[in-house]
């Protein structure tokens, strides 16, 4: 990710509510790296779909990603 960033590239990150995969991004990564992130702030963005699972088994919380996903492209690559 640090490759992208360094580049000036966007990253999307999305992340299921009810997965433990968000805590661990935090835990794991956000804490120890914080102040390299910092200056990266305005190009990595975090989405959480709350509720959902690992896989978004609900069509509603696909939908929730597709939206997400649409939204992200047409702000960064209008």
């Amino acid at each position: 990710m640090f490759g992208l960033l360094q580049r000036n590239r966007p990253v999307l990150l999305i992340f299921s509510g009810a997965d433990r995969l968000q805590f661990e991004y935090q835990e794991k990564f956000v804490t120890p790296w914080r102040a390299a992130l910092e200056k990266f702030a305005a190009l990595l963005t975090v989405e959480v779909i709350p509720q959902a699972n690992h896989v978004l088994g609900d069509p509603a919380w696909m939908a929730q990603a597709r939206a997400l996903t649409g939204r992200w492209l047409d702000q960064r690559f209008k």
